[in-house]
């Protein structure tokens, strides 16, 4: 990694190798465990897979972000009760 950092720093001079490095290294590991499965997931993946993930995940984030996952859980609650309700009756 110290040769990438070299080499970014020599052509753009606004970075000192040291501190690119240091950068690089400090963001890879502080990735948490669950980041660095679905990174590596989504790299396995058929691309419409790692797509559809990708998509799930950042409407997850959105929730997240707005305080509405208990409102996502309420719904899946409620979607759940109605397919129970179609369903036919056992005897």
């Amino acid at each position: 990694m110290r040769a990438i950092a070299d080499l970014i720093a020599s052509r753009d001079g606004g970075f000192e190798a040291v501190d690119l490095y240091c950068w690089l290294t400090y963001s890879t590991s502080v990735m948490t465990a669950i980041a660095k499965k679905l990174d590596e997931k989504l790299r396995q993946w058929q691309p419409t897979t790692a797509h559809e993930v990708e998509r799930r995940v950042e409407e997850l984030i959105e929730l997240a972000d707005q305080d509405a996952l208990d409102l996502q859980r309420s719904r899946q609650v409620e979607q759940e009760v109605l397919d129970m309700l179609d369903e036919p009756e056992a005897r």
